[in-house]
């Protein structure tokens, strides 16, 4: 009876202590990647030997410095302190309920982490034209005697779009060096450095520049606009577009009131007659070359045509707010008036008999610059007319 108790009281004592179901192993771990290590270097922790009696039903998590990492038989792990830190695995049996635990290694970061670097060269080129190269702003720092280390070096990549994924850029074969020159290029490219280190193991990746394309060398050979004006008429010239030209403009016998810098703008033609009056333009491509084309304008001031100064009109206040007078030399004159706008937008027209003290006109015109033009008696004649608030 006393040996039966005996051996029950062992039994049970077997069961507490886990040794009757829990005998498994967990096995050992080792480091696979060999020091020295940055922080961020990616280090590779697997297993060395198989957990012990585990059924297929096990499960396989990875702890660092005590806290779950990540689950998996082998362990891929990117070194993000700048500290020691301790691996180990916890194997844990679901049919069992049983837990073990490997072995313990131990990570040293020996060095400080990688800085990427800097490049320069954003630029706008010709399309087929070689392209400017691509220099180094500032060379990486960190890991081994603070970037001073050869074990750094360097590759470079391309890429149509300049996306955040990985695959939207091509390695450039053979571009090892700290600056790069592409050659030519044919259509807008983004570009970027990678600085490797062969200490730490990573890479890290610089800014993106890019070089535009633009068609160069198609310069303007007309003017488009009319070539025959009045006094004071307001007109519009412009040139083809193209993308990464500049623009400069210049007028003789006239003002530019609108559009400078661009492939088009708005002249107001003096009012007095002009035998020079012209347009021209300057363009100027990426390389940078300029070509300037230059057209002639008539102004037309003969036959019914008349500065207003000649006729004997009045035109008052001129300045206006919202009201403008307008005298003629001749009482009972049938007259025709329109108003344009610097962009030879009609704005407002009416007729009128010539009164002896004047024809007062109302308008509700945003301040601005106007031209007046007016038809009597089969003469045409102009005047600038400034509204204000």
């Amino acid at each position: 009876m006393k040996k039966t108790l005996l051996v029950l009281f062992a039994s049970v004592l077997f069961v507490i202590n886990g040794n009757a179901q829990c005998n498994i192993n967990g096995g050992t771990i080792q480091i696979y990647t060999p020091e020295p290590y940055c922080h961020g270097t990616p280090v590779w922790v697997g297993e060395s030997s198989s957990a012990l009696n585990v059924s297929q039903n096990a499960i396989y998590e990875w702890l660092v410095d005590g806290f779950s990492y990540g689950p998996g038989q082998q362990f891929n792990f990117v070194k993000d302190q700048s500290f020691g830190q301790e691996v180990q695995r916890k194997v844990t049996d679901l049919n069992t309920n049983c837990v073990a635990y490997s072995n313990t290694v131990y990570i040293r970061t020996l060095y400080p982490g990688i800085n990427g670097g800097s490049i320069l060269g954003n630029d706008t080129i010709c399309n087929g034209a070689a392209s400017t190269i691509i220099n180094s702003n500032s060379l990486p720092s960190g890991g081994p005697n603070n970037g001073t280390d050869p074990g750094f070096y360097y590759s470079w990549q391309k890429s149509a779009n300049g996306g955040n994924n990985y695959s939207d850029w091509t390695d450039i074969s053979g571009a090892t060096n700290t600056t790069y020159t592409p050659g030519v290029v044919t259509a807008d490219t983004y570009f970027r450095r990678i600085d490797w280190s062969s200490v730490c193991m990573y890479g890290v990746i610089s800014n993106v520049i890019t070089k535009k394309v633009m068609n160069c060398g198609t310069f303007t050979s007309d003017i488009s606009g009319p070539m025959s004006v009045t006094p004071n008429q307001t007109a519009t010239y412009s040139v083809t577009p193209v993308v990464g030209m500049n623009y400069l403009w210049a007028v003789t016998g006239g003002t530019i009131t609108g559009g400078q810098g661009t492939h088009s703008v708005t002249i107001m033609w003096d009012g007095g007659a002009s035998a020079n009056s012209s347009v021209s333009i300057t363009e100027t491509d990426a390389t940078p070359e300029s070509r300037t084309a230059t057209q002639p304008i008539a102004t037309i001031t003969t036959g019914i045509n008349k500065g207003l100064g000649s006729t004997g009109i009045s035109v008052f206040p001129n300045p206006t707010k919202n009201q403008f007078t307008i005298e003629m030399p001749t009482a009972n004159t049938a007259v025709n008036y329109t108003v344009y706008s610097t962009t030879g937008v009609q704005m407002q027209s009416g007729s009128f008999n010539a009164a002896a003290s004047g024809n007062t006109i109302t308008t509700q015109l945003p301040a601005g610059m106007y031209q007046l033009v007016l038809n009597y008696d089969g003469v045409f004649t102009s005047t600038r007319l400034a509204v204000i608030e």
